[in-house]
């Protein structure tokens, strides 16, 4: 299970009743054994190796381990020349993950089911799976933690298609539109209306970038 667990764009923790944090810590106890990191991003550490020449250990922060427990750890993963970037006041723990190249970086949301029988405080999402309560809530909480975006379509001089929008996720631009629709290479411009314009039917370039709920009408040469 947690191999697949390992492949998934996000993960839902559910827990139930007054034992949920001890049922939360074993939990992520498991996954952090098994090499996932829940809801936290990988320190920015930039590792060039070489042949030789020694290691070469640069940091931009103040860091809360020395240069010697650094190289000793570079030591046992066998890198003994190189040059290393260090852009965050990371911890030995997290140099470890840097070194071990096989730690998955995945959102996660802890949900608390039987809500109407017992709730509590904390970053939690409530829900009763038994009452169908909470599930929109919680709907909505996934769309935003896996940031997807909705973005209708609009031929020019009709209406937008607001039934069947494309789906997107994270950053995406005209240009990423345009491309998935297979309209880039007669591409001369697009307006916009929605969150990302300043006003409807704003002119654009292929480097705008869209928010969900966009409406986006593509012109062609």
């Amino acid at each position: 299970m947690l191999s697949v667990v390992r492949s998934a764009d996000l993960i839902l923790v559910i827990l139930a009743g007054a034992r949920w944090k001890r049922q939360k810590d074993v939990i992520e106890k498991e996954l952090y054994k098994a090499g996932m990191r829940l809801n936290k991003e990988p320190p920015d550490v930039k590792i060039v190796k070489k042949h030789e020449g020694g290691l070469k250990i640069e940091s931009t922060v103040r860091l809360a381990v020395s240069l010697d427990e650094i190289k000793e750890v570079f030591k046992e993963f066998g890198v003994l020349s190189g040059d290393v970037v260090i852009r965050d006041p990371l911890t030995i723990d997290q140099l470890i993950d840097c070194l071990s190249g096989n730690r998955i970086y995945v959102p996660a949301l802890y949900i608390l089911n039987k809500s109407d029988i017992y709730r509590a405080e904390g970053n939690l999402i409530h829900i009763s799976a038994m009452r169908g309560e909470g599930l929109e809530e919680l709907r909505g909480e996934v769309w935003k933690a896996l940031r997807m975006k909705r973005i209708y379509m609009k031929k020019p001089g009709k209406e937008a298609d607001m039934e069947e929008p494309l789906i997107v996720r994270g950053s995406v631009t005209i240009r990423d539109v345009c491309a998935k629709l297979n309209l880039l290479k007669d591409f001369y411009r697009a307006r916009i209306w929605g969150p990302s314009g300043k006003f409807a039917g704003q002119k654009y370039g292929l480097e705008h970038v869209l928010k969900d709920g966009d409406i986006v009408e593509i012109h062609a040469r």
